[in-house]
């Protein structure tokens, strides 16, 4: 079992199908010693602490933690992605067009996979090297306007962009498709590339 904390959604069209991504995070229950009270706060889980078997190989059940009961999700497609400073990131992609992601926003879930043998895409690491990933956005070559935008929002490394799809950039103020395909050509460069966009010939290493 691991704990997932959700922190975003997104609608998206993957396969021709209306689908949602919920990001969620690894945490790990924060317990307060000698007051003998239940973990009430959670820190996020860093790679390296993660023991060598923990990556799910099916369906992932998702229950409140600590509460127990509704909501429940049961997920059967996901990818995994170590970001910088070694955190890890989980995208579940639930295609139901009448999904409400919303009662899952903020709150931590205990994600038990089942046994089922059905292939789900899992990334264990990231697909870029590690110090691509830290290149920040000055770095990358982006106009000054250009990284205005981003630093508005807490965007400042590559690694930060590429967990990052187009739709969730084109929602940033001021960013418009032509800052947007500046983005992608500076990312392009140092052979990366934004969330739901691998080149089609690399999709085999994913």
């Amino acid at each position: 079992m691991i704990l997932l904390k959700c922190d975003e959604a997104t609608q998206t069209i993957e396969k021709g199908r209306p689908c949602t991504v919920l990001c969620a995070e690894v945490v790990w229950p924060k317990i307060a010693t000698g007051t003998g009270v239940e973990p009430i706060e959670y820190v996020k889980a860093q790679f390296g602490e993660m023991a060598r078997d923990w990556i799910p190989s099916g369906p992932l059940t998702l229950t409140p933690h600590r509460e127990g009961g509704d909501p429940a999700l049961t997920v059967s497609e996901y990818r995994i992605f170590e970001v910088w400073a070694g955190r890890i990131l989980f995208f579940l992609s639930v295609y139901d067009a009448a999904f409400d992601a919303s009662p899952f926003i903020g709150r931590v879930y205990a994600a038990d996979a089942n046994e089922y043998k059905q292939p789900v895409s899992t990334e264990p690491a990231s697909p870029f090297p590690e110090h691509v990933r830290r290149l920040s956005l000055l770095e990358l070559g982006l106009s000054p306007a250009l990284l205005n935008c981003l630093e508005s929002e807490g965007i400042t490394t590559a690694g930060d962009l590429c967990i990052r799809s187009a739709e969730e950039l084109l929602e940033i103020r001021n960013l418009g498709p032509k800052r947007l395909q500046e983005v992608r050509d500076r990312v392009a460069a140092v052979g990366m590339w934004l969330w739901g966009e691998e080149p089609r010939g690399d999709k085999a290493q994913h």
